[in-house]
This record gives C-alpha cells, sequence and structure tokens, in this order.
C-alpha cells in the first residue's frame, strides 16, 4: 500500500498568536478555583432570564446610588450588548476601563465590545491584559474562546469554555455557550469512541449512532453574530471610448 505525502500548512498568523495566548491562558487556568455562590439581584436575575430591558433598567436604578460601582457598570455592558446598542456599551466599557484601567473585568467587557465592533485582534490584545490582571476571571476565557470560533479552531474554543465554565458555573453566558458547544462536543466524542470499541454493533444500530454523531456537528459550527459581511457593490464604470 503506497502512502502518499502531505505537506503541512503554516498556521495563519493571527490563529498562531490566539493559539499561544490560549496556551498560557491553559496554564495559568490550572490554578483556578470555583468562584463561590452568592444571592443574586434582581437586576441579575431579570438578566439571567433574557429580560435585558428590565435588567438594565434595575441595573441603571442601582447606579443612580452606586454610580462608580465597577461590577454594575461592567454588568450593564454585557447586558446593553445583548440589546445590540453596541455604541452605548463601548462608552460604558471605555470609560470602565478609564476609570480601572487594571480591572481584569472592564478589560474583559472592552474586549467583548470590540469584538462585537468587528475587531478581534483588538480583542484578544485586551484580553491579554485582563489575562495579566486576573488569569481566572472566568469571561476573559469565554469571550476568547468566541475569537477561537471565529478562526474555526474549535478545540481551542471548547478548552476556553470549559475553564470559564469551571470558574464560573453560575454565569449565564458562560452556561448556555458551554452547553451548546461543549456538551454536544462531548457526546459525539463519546459515540466515536464506543463505535471504535465496540467490535460486534449490529450493523443498523452503528449506522443510526453514527448519523446521530453526524447530526451534531451542525452544533459545532460558527453560529455567532458577531461579525456580519455587508454585499459588496462593483461600482459603475464608465470607460471613454476611442476611435480606432
Amino acid at each position: 500500500m503506497s502512502t502518499k505525502a502531505t505537506s503541512i500548512q503554516p498556521l495563519p498568523l493571527f490563529s498562531l498568536v490566539l493559539l499561544l495566548s490560549a496556551g498560557s491562558a491553559f496554564a495559568q487556568s490550572a490554578a483556578c478555583h470555583p468562584l463561590p455562590t452568592h444571592q443574586g439581584t434582581p437586576a441579575e436575575a431579570a438578566y439571567r432570564e433574557a429580560k435585558y430591558e428590565s435588567a438594565e433598567s434595575l441595573y441603571q436604578q442601582a447606579l443612580l446610588q452606586k454610580p462608580n460601582d465597577p461590577d454594575l457598570n461592567i454588568a450593564l455592558v454585557h447586558t446593553l450588548l445583548h440589546e445590540n446598542r453596541i455604541s452605548d456599551a463601548a462608552n460604558r466599557a471605555n470609560k470602565a476601563v478609564a476609570d480601572n484601567p487594571h480591572s481584569a473585568g472592564a478589560l474583559a467587557a472592552l474586549a467583548e465590545v470590540q469584538l462585537r465592533q468587528g475587531q478581534p485582534w483588538l480583542a484578544s490584545q485586551t484580553l491579554d491584559s485582563a489575562a495579566t490582571e486576573d488569569p481566572c476571571y472566568p469571561r476573559t476565557h469565554l469571550i476568547r474562546s468566541r475569537i477561537f470560533r471565529i478562526d474555526s479552531m474549535y478545540a481551542s474554543e471548547r478548552g476556553e469554555l470549559q475553564t470559564a465554565y469551571q470558574i464560573d458555573p453560575s454565569d449565564p453566558d458562560i452556561q448556555r455557550a458551554w452547553r451548546h458547544t461543549v456538551n454536544p462536543a462531548n457526546d459525539i466524542q463519546r459515540i466515536e469512541d464506543s463505535l471504535a470499541t465496540i467490535n460486534n454493533l449490529d450493523p443498523d444500530i452503528r449506522a443510526k449512532a453514527q448519523a446521530s454523531a453526524t447530526s451534531m456537528l451542525s452544533l459545532l459550527l460558527e453560529s455567532s453574530q458577531t461579525c456580519q459581511s455587508a454585499p459588496i457593490t462593483a461600482p459603475r464604470t464608465s470607460l471613454p471610448a476611442s476611435r480606432i
């Protein structure tokens, strides 16, 4: 049997930078401990139930009492992003970083805004700064997972989501991302492992199991609305006619 040599294509520069950053984050996250549970506020309850307009109103009311509270401002950034109010979220995130330049939470919120603005390279740099301030801040890993997904680096995406979930499984955004990506991936892996180790499996059952694993692959495809391409309209060009 002959084997056909294949050339190994180098990783794109952006992918390589992300991979190196992730490797450092994985090493640091080994020492991270889960965050303690706490009694949620009415604003947090509304956010968890995806009632973002109510959550925004409640956060705004709380900020009237504590206008410089960093956690409230960061939470409001998350809420505004869910409402697709990118400009408002950007203004508040930039102010949060200006007020607290060494806050991992503020930096991660700014990175999330930058990602929504279609600037993953800036978001990656901001996440590196957030990880320097606090390598165990969970949303740093959540946002980095989204950048990996854009670059189709799904294994790295799942690794970051796993880390985020281990640190803060109560964060509703982390919960949703982890369930939609990590759980299907684990199910697919278990099916494939079983099919590889069970030799006397009925052909019909094997075919159905393989079909089930294949159908779940769609759950791992890029489905975020981070970036959307606008249709390109070619301009009309008029050339002067010349007489030959």
